[in-house]
């Protein structure tokens, strides 16, 4: 897909809001200040699995909206698959989160662009993992933390495992 996703209202899926497999492609990114939302118990907001690309990252909130991005399991899930332009949680009042995991990154994915944070990711008591880094995945660009910003998980707020690697530090 050539153009953009912006989301100014609701997307939502009894399994996801937004899916890209099997090489799927965004070229411009997805811009959400409204709700995405994957429900039924197995649900995730956003999933880019099996050799997919977002290109130009995943912008939740700016000054038209607080963005909500949440799903029954994982908020945001990449798998086997490549962020450009990070994964950027606008506004104090943004928040990713999940019934177990608010982002994931699996089976050798990248988020180039890094990790920025000015609202919540995992949400107080919601998700188990704030953020959850396995199976050889890399962040480059950084973990970025706001003052006032939370990333927080009823068992672990971040947690890196299975040779995953935050490149450009945490701050």
């Amino acid at each position: 897909m050539t153009g953009a996703i912006t989301n100014e209202n609701h997307i939502s899926g009894d399994a996801t809001g937004i899916l890209l497999v099997s090489s799927g492609s965004l070229l411009n990114g997805i811009t959400n200040n409204g709700f995405i939302v994957g429900n039924d118990g197995i649900g995730y907001g956003i999933v880019a699995a099996n050799n997919s690309e977002i290109l130009t990252g995943i912008d939740n909130g700016s000054e038209e909206g607080n963005g909500s991005i949440s799903g029954d399991d994982t908020g945001i899930l990449i798998t086997d698959s490549y962020v450009s332009g990070g994964i950027n949680n606008n506004t104090p009042d943004s928040l990713i989160t999940g019934g177990q995991t608010a982002i994931a990154l699996f089976s050798d994915s990248t988020i180039d662009g890094g990790i920025n944070n000015s609202g919540s990711i995992g949400g107080e008591g919601l998700a188990e993992y704030g953020i959850r880094l396995g199976s050889s995945s890399e962040v480059t660009g950084g973990l970025t933390n706001e003052a006032g910003a939370v990333i927080s998980g009823n068992n672990t707020g971040l947690l890196l495992e299975g040779n995953s690697v935050i490149y450009d530090g945490i701050s």
